[in-house]
């Protein structure tokens, strides 16, 4: 998950290599405060907020769709019956 932004490959995200969306986040994210997210804290921040290590601040199911889409009629066959 780090090595994919790491660009200088030193195990860390220094906040000029973290992505735009999260550098609102950095100084919640390192916290140990020492300039850079390590594996451990970027794992803590990726679990806390609901993602998958696998990727970065991506949440879970993310992009992918619920069987069944819409709405479910749980009230049987109502609005669709006709009168004997």
């Amino acid at each position: 998950m780090i090595s994919q932004f790491d660009g200088n490959s030193d195990g860390a995200l220094s906040k000029n290599e973290v992505p735009e969306q999260f550098q609102g986040f950095f100084g919640l994210i390192d916290q140990n405060r020492d300039g850079a997210i390590d594996v451990a804290e970027a794992t803590k921040f990726v679990q806390m907020s609901g993602g998958s290590p696998g990727g970065f601040g991506r949440r879970q199911g993310q992009g992918q769709s619920r069987s069944g889409g819409g709405r479910r009629n749980r009230g049987g066959s109502r609005g669709n019956r006709t009168t004997p």
